[in-house]
C-alpha cells in the first residue's frame, strides 16, 4: 500500500478545514412542511430526481442523500448562510443542519441574511464568508 496519495503533495493534508454553505438542501422528506415556489415532494422534483425515484416513496434512498447522516464530531467549522425569504430551500433547511452540527460539538455559525431570497451577494456578505476563511484555513 502506498504510503501517500500520489495526487496529494507530501506533508499537505487535504482534509477539508472549513466549510461554507450556502443554502443547500439537507433533509428532502422536510423541504414541503414550509411554504415555497415548487413542490419538492413530486415526482418530478429536483430531489427526486437527484435520488431517481419520489422521495416520499424512497425515505432510505433519501437518508443517503441527507448529510445529516453523516454529521460527525471531526467534522471542520461550519459557515451556514440563507435567506430568510428563500422561496426554493426553506431556512429550516439551514436550521437543521446547524442544530446537529452544533449537537455533535463541530463549530457552526448559521447566518440568515434578512430579505435575500435564493442566492444573494454584496460586500458585507463576501467580506463575511473571507472572514471565516481567514480564520480557520491553516497557511503552511
Amino acid at each position: 500500500m502506498p504510503e501517500s496519495d500520489p495526487g496529494e503533495p507530501a506533508g499537505v493534508s487535504s482534509r477539508v478545514q472549513a466549510v461554507c454553505d450556502w443554502f443547500g438542501p439537507i433533509d428532502f422528506l422536510q423541504m414541503n412542511r414550509f411554504p415555497g415556489a415548487m413542490d419538492h415532494d413530486a415526482p418530478d422534483s429536483p430531489e427526486s430526481l437527484l435520488i431517481g425515484d419520489p422521495i416520499q416513496e424512497h425515505p432510505d434512498k433519501v437518508r443517503r442523500a441527507n448529510p445529516l447522516t453523516y454529521v460527525s464530531a471531526d467534522d471542520p467549522p461550519f459557515l451556514i448562510m440563507h435567506g430568510d425569504r428563500d422561496p426554493l430551500v426553506p431556512l429550516h433547511q439551514s436550521q437543521l443542519l446547524a442544530d446537529a452540527l452544533r449537537a455533535a460539538g463541530v463549530p457552526v455559525q448559521l447566518e440568515v441574511i434578512r430579505g435575500a431570497g435564493h442566492g444573494f451577494g454584496g460586500p458585507a456578505v463576501r467580506d463575511r464568508v473571507r472572514a471565516f476563511f481567514r480564520a480557520r484555513l491553516q497557511h503552511p
